[in-house]
């Protein structure tokens, strides 16, 4: 059993990582900083200064320590278990992206000044990194070619769009994002149709506040259905749609209770059903 988190301390991104019972082959190369305090694992022993803390087989890493970086944080895994991180730096309002290889950690500045709030990072079939984020109120989306070189989209724009974004990707590795349109209040829905070389764009839901963090997967079937979770401010609901054959399926799933369903994620198991952690 093994799984990766990343977590944010005093303007540094960490990466943890649980192994189970066996220790992680991690690269000679990474990096270490001496920035870092030491810090205590369960067991009462202390680390060194910017290397691993063992608790539990946690194991932590130093991603960035440049500026206040680290938040909004999005993380997701390649065919070889590798990391792949978007953030924010805060310091420069700049978007970043970190991945490791046999060098050590990799950490690049993807888009500078006026990034705001949430990226989503996903990957495609070869294992390249797709991102979606706000910036100067427009829904971007920059993702990495098979020939190595980042190319940047304006997706959604003309008002305080694109924030609290979601990506996914379809079998034809075609994005598909949710994102909060902040000037109407509405959720909205971008699909890119690679056949026609053009953005689909939607609004899904309508009302005061409807659609903050939000989180979308798209069925692994040949309709390629979306579903996205996401918050309704006014009400205090956990909300759900899914696009079908004509048209969108809107319900609330959770409105027990004062402001339910903010920092939503969801997921598809293999039967695609939708399961969803949120915040009450």
């Amino acid at each position: 059993m093994k799984g990766h988190t990343i977590i944010l301390c005093t303007g540094i991104l960490f990466l943890l990582v649980f192994s189970g019972m066996n220790l992680l082959p991690l690269p000679s190369g990474e990096l270490q900083t001496s920035s870092v305090s030491n810090m205590a694992d369960t067991s009462g022993a202390v680390a060194e200064p910017g290397i691993a803390t063992r608790g539990n087989n946690w194991y932590i890493r130093v991603i960035d320590d440049q500026g206040d970086v680290g938040m909004y944080s999005s993380i997701a895994l390649d065919s070889s278990d590798t990391p792949h991180i978007s953030y924010l730096n805060d310091s420069g309002r700049d978007l970043k992206y970190a991945t490791i290889s046999q060098w050590g950690w990799m950490n690049t500045t993807l888009d500078f000044g006026n990034v705001e709030g949430y990226s989503s990072i996903t990957l495609d079939s070869g294992d390249q990194p797709h991102v979606s984020y706000h910036n100067d109120g427009n829904l971007k989306y920059v993702y990495l070619s098979q020939g190595g070189g980042w190319t940047y989209e304006t997706v959604d724009y003309g008002g305080s769009l694109g924030n609290h974004s979601s990506i996914a990707l379809d079998n034809n590795d075609d994005p598909h994002i949710s994102y909060f349109d902040h000037g109407q209040k509405y959720l909205r829905y971008a699909r890119y149709e690679s056949g026609l070389s053009r953005w689909w764009i939607r609004t899904i839901d309508t009302g005061n506040y409807l659609g903050e963090y939000t989180s979308i997967e798209i069925e692994d079937t040949a309709h390629q259905f979306a579903h996205i979770s996401y918050y309704d401010r006014m009400n205090g609901y956990l909300k759900y749609s899914k696009n079908q054959t004509g048209g969108w399926n809107t319900s609330v799933v959770d409105g027990v209770g004062y402001s339910v369903g903010r920092y939503t994620s969801l997921e598809l198991d293999s039967r695609d059903q939708p399961h969803i952690t949120y915040f009450n």
